[in-house]
């Protein structure tokens, strides 16, 4: 239980989502951002189009022993609040 990803349609609903959880004191994290052929010193030119797209999209949910069953809906309604915009 050290990730709980959520992946999104783009990248900028990701980002909305990210900036609207902080504002409410929620910090998931980008951990997966970028996507580890872009970064140096690993940075090849070679094409990772699944990694490089999941990366752009994914944020990870705080996610220990701490969050309980309030937590966790608190967090789910801010997203699904922030989502219902895009529908």
């Amino acid at each position: 239980c050290a990730y709980f990803p959520i992946i999104f349609e783009d990248e900028s609903i990701c980002l909305s989502i990210l900036e609207l959880l902080v504002s409410h004191d929620v910090f998931p994290k980008r951990y997966f951002y970028p996507s580890l052929n872009k970064i140096k010193p690993i940075k090849t030119n070679d094409q990772c189009p699944v990694a490089e797209s999941l990366s752009k999209r994914i944020l990870c949910l705080p996610s220990h022993n701490g969050i309980n069953l309030e937590n966790a809906a608190f967090i789910s309604s801010i997203i699904n609040n922030g989502l219902a915009i895009y529908k």
